[in-house]
Formats: C-alpha cells, sequence, structure tokens
C-alpha cells in the first residue's frame, strides 16, 4: 500500500506567465516535456464570458517512460501524460499536481507502476529546484 499524499503543491513566488517558463525549463532539464498546455482561463472566457483568474493545465510527459507504460500494459496510458495545474496563488503561483500512484495505487498496472514513479519523481524534483515551498496535502 503506497501512503504518498495524492496531491502536491509548490509555490513559486513569481507571476504565472514567468513560472510557465520556469517551470518548462526545469522540466526541460530533467528531459521531461511538456506534451500540451490548455488555458482554462480562455476557455471559460470565451465559452462562458466569465472572469477567472490565470489556471492553466500543463501536461507533461518523458518519451521513454511513456514507451515504458504503452509496451507493457496500454490502459495504464491513462496516468500519463501527468497534469500540472498552474494558477494564480496570492503574490504568486501555484502548481498542484495528482501523484497517480499514490491515489490510484491498486488500479495502477504492477508493470506501469515503475516508469509512473520514474516520471513522478522527475517531474517532483523540477518543480522542488525552482519553488519558494512544497506544501503537500493528502486527499479526502
Amino acid at each position: 500500500m503506497n501512503t504518498d499524499p495524492g496531491i502536491s503543491t509548490f509555490l513559486l513566488r513569481c507571476p504565472p506567465g514567468k513560472a510557465a517558463k520556469q517551470i518548462r525549463s526545469a522540466l526541460g532539464a530533467e528531459g521531461l516535456t511538456v506534451a500540451g498546455e490548455m488555458d482554462l482561463t480562455a476557455r471559460l472566457s470565451r465559452d462562458l464570458r466569465v472572469e477567472f483568474p490565470v489556471c492553466t493545465v500543463m501536461c507533461v510527459d518523458y518519451p521513454m517512460a511513456l514507451l515504458e507504460i504503452l509496451s507493457f500494459d496500454r490502459s495504464a496510458a491513462v496516468l500519463v501524460p501527468l497534469h500540472l495545474v498552474v494558477t494564480e496563488h496570492e503574490s504568486g503561483t501555484a502548481v498542484h499536481m495528482l501523484n497517480p500512484s499514490a491515489t490510484l495505487y491498486d488500479a495502477l498496472p504492477v508493470t506501469a507502476r515503475p516508469a509512473v514513479s520514474r516520471l513522478l519523481g522527475a517531474v517532483i524534483k523540477s518543480l522542488d529546484n525552482i519553488s519558494a515551498s512544497h506544501v503537500v496535502a493528502a486527499c479526502a
């Protein structure tokens, strides 16, 4: 049984735009890629005409881990890429990340666990390197 918390939050002391650049750079230094981004603020503004604080979802993966996951169990691809939610927080930025190995441990295919853990570890290392603090919150 994995007892890791389900959600990690990293706090950065810069605005979301600058934080996103730092995040991309830190992820790249670990060999990770941002496979896609969704600007939720723009979508809500456009579709619902609602003003909303900056909120972007970054989809992060590591090609070798993805290959390993798909080779052993293609159903595990639902866990990759990992999603980072980048949002305004007080005078800086908060980055929220779900830990799939903690929240979905029993459903995670045994063969995919090492690759997902390596990906998660690389993302955490990247964010720890640039964050002002790392706040861990357990899922309720």
